[in-house]
């Protein structure tokens, strides 16, 4: 799959919401990463790290973490927030480590916004014989109505549309492995947990994601209102909060 400027302009446009990204996104659940770790990794590179949302829980179980991220604000943020990585800049398609050097290459919700033919091959060089490579997605898990239609503004999308946004994030699930690969047929698995979220939380949650960052000034207060609008008045809060459930898609692959 080829990375157009355009897409690749997309993936950097996080940065300007660094802060809201790190506050209202959530972090992949630890049994994700039981899932994606093997007891015997102890270097880590993680591609496209934004904030850290991943590197802390990484660091936390005492790894030796190389945070790469493209963007400096996001940097910025990922370094004041955790301390205990190394940060660097870098992409996916050039990874700033030696040939064989890590024991783990991991991205989450990341790997989408990575030139495939060139990530892979980027992750075998950096990993060591039996290395391992993990990808995530983590996010308000949209299979459940009320989380998709708060995702959506409220707004009901025609079959079509939803059969289209559902076939995009499907998509970004499955990694396109070159034939060829050094790697071993993959294993898929989903995690669900929930956390507890305010109005603002879910207004602030929204705004992070692409398509409200593309849009501005009165535009995207518009966008947002219609999210608050539509949790306000759907939704039952209870000691103010309601219980957002939280769907991960992991995927690993060892290196032959």
């Amino acid at each position: 799959m080829a990375m157009d400027d355009e897409r690749r302009a997309q993936g950097t446009s996080f940065g300007a919401r660094a802060t809201d990204y790190d506050r209202f996104r959530p972090e992949p659940p630890d049994a994700a990463l039981d899932w994606l770790l093997a007891p015997d990794v102890h270097r880590v590179a993680e591609i496209g790290a934004g904030t850290g949302l991943l590197t802390r829980g990484l660091v936390r179980r005492g790894l030796d973490v190389v945070a790469i991220e493209p963007d400096p604000r996001m940097r910025r943020v990922l370094e004041a927030r955790v301390p205990g990585a190394r940060v660097e800049d870098g992409r996916g398609e050039q990874v700033p480590l030696p040939d064989g050097s890590v024991d783990a290459v991991l991205a989450a919700s990341s790997w989408h916004w990575v030139e495939q033919s060139q990530g892979f091959a980027e992750a075998a060089r950096v990993l060591r014989p039996q290395g391992t490579l993990g990808l995530m997605w983590t996010g308000p898990d949209r299979r459940v109505p009320w989380v998709r239609l708060l995702m959506a503004g409220g707004s009901t999308l025609s079959e079509e549309e939803q059969a289209g946004r559902d076939k995009e994030r499907s998509r970004r699930h499955r990694p396109e492995m070159p034939d060829g690969a050094p790697f071993s047929a993959p294993d898929i698995a989903t995690f669900v947990t929930t956390t507890r979220a305010t109005l603002d939380d879910l207004v602030g949650l929204r705004g992070t994601y692409s398509e409200a960052i593309a849009t501005s000034g009165r535009n995207r207060e518009a966008f947002l209102r219609d999210t608050k609008e539509y949790a306000a008045g759907h939704l039952e809060f209870e000691n103010g909060t309601v219980a957002l459930p939280i769907g991960c898609v992991a995927w690993r692959a060892t290196r032959r």
